[in-house]
């Protein structure tokens, strides 16, 4: 077990591949941290790179100007590297300034029940946007898709260019990013090509201000005390989903920080199985659904790693998953990658097909194995 739970070498287990896109979305290598399957050295299926960056006592504008570096960096990069483009993907920052101070009442889970929801004043705290509220929740899934709903429209996200400006137009006045990085966590996400395959990076920065003052919105939390909390959120949000490996991961998080050896022992060989490579296939998927979605694909490029993904997906061999009829339908998308609607769409169907597979033998591992979640891994 103890040799399972080694950690790489950092940097010295990265190639130059992963070495050159941790310097260009990070803005001190000296205050981050590596989270995630990632580390581990035995978990060779993991799929993304997960960054924290620790600000400690940085004030907000150097938080922003951190983030205009960044971006700056990507920017010199592709310059040089036409080839191998860095693409952003995303960035988070900040909560729209209407909602700060609200969403107080919109509940919380405790003994797998809701508690100290107030439908009138979450009401009240939408009225600005199309969610309606409902009166009651008949369902946990209904009240995580509910909050979902809420954690997208009042999050703030940035343009590499609003980045470099420094502020995002809001009704005709400037909202300066040295604000909005109080007011939330602030996230980006990357994709860079390793070892052959898109991959994507990321870094949450952490700080100390944000960690007393920010909105703690499950399950995201600036608040690194409140982690357990919103690692066991997101586990029984994927469970309602019926998201098994999602679940399941977000356990083994659980059970590192516990020392719970009993029940990493349990998981282990599930994250080591074919099922973490079909995985990590599918994730390679979705980020060229991302890529598509902003206009930043490369056809040729893509109509390549997924040729290649054929031969990725021949060494699962634990379980049958209908590999010839995969590869097929990996051959149709590469016919169509021209249009971007039809492949968006080619590459969601087969993104879910992977998704179902995926979850189908995640629960026959959980079920075989008696592998449970026990109360104290839940809210």
């Amino acid at each position: 077990m103890t040799d399972l739970l080694k950690k790489k070498l950092i940097p010295d287990s990265f190639n130059q591949e992963i070495l050159d896109a941790v310097d260009v979305i990070t803005y001190d290598q000296k205050q981050i941290s590596f989270a995630g399957s990632f580390v581990r050295k035995s978990l060779r299926h993991s799929a993304d790179i997960d960054i924290a960056e620790d600000f400690g006592k940085a004030s907000s504008k150097l938080l922003s100007h951190a983030l205009q570096t960044i971006i700056h960096k990507i920017d010199v990069h592709n310059k040089k590297n036409p080839d191998n483009k860095y693409v952003l993907l995303d960035v988070k920052s900040g909560i729209y300034p209407q909602f700060i101070g609200k969403f107080n009442n919109i509940g919380t889970i405790k003994n797998g029940k809701i508690i100290d929801y107030d439908y009138k004043i979450t009401k009240e705290d939408l009225k600005y946007t199309d969610i309606v509220p409902p009166k009651k929740f008949k369902s946990l899934k209904e009240y995580f898709d509910f909050r979902e709903s809420v954690r997208k429209v009042l999050t703030m996200r940035w343009s590499a260019d609003e980045i470099k400006l420094g502020f995002k137009n809001l009704n005709g006045q400037h909202y300066p990013l040295s604000e909005a990085v109080k007011t939330f966590t602030t996230k980006l996400d990357m994709s860079f090509i390793c070892n052959g395959f898109y991959t994507e990076i990321s870094n949450i920065f952490i700080d100390e201000y944000t960690q007393k003052h920010a909105l703690v919105f499950y399950p995201i939390s600036p608040d690194v005390k409140q982690y357990d909390n919103a690692i066991k959120y997101n586990l029984m949000e994927y469970l309602s989903h019926h998201k098994y490996l999602k679940a399941v991961k977000r356990m083994f998080v659980i059970a590192l920080f516990k020392k719970d050896n009993k029940t990493i022992k349990k998981i282990f060989p599930l994250l080591l199985s074919d099922i973490g490579l079909l995985n990590k296939a599918n994730s390679i998927i979705k980020t060229m659904i991302s890529l598509y979605e902003l206009n930043k694909q490369d056809v040729k490029e893509t109509s390549f790693q997924l040729d290649n993904l054929k031969p990725l997906i021949s060494n699962v061999y634990q379980f049958e998953f209908g590999e010839q009829k995969i590869d097929n339908i990996i051959d149709n998308i590469r016919e169509q990658l021209k249009n971007k609607k039809t492949t968006i769409d080619n590459l969601e169907a087969l993104s879910k097909k992977l998704d179902e597979i995926i979850n189908k033998n995640t629960l026959l591992y959980i079920n075989n194995n008696n592998l449970t979640f026990p109360k104290k891994y839940l809210l």
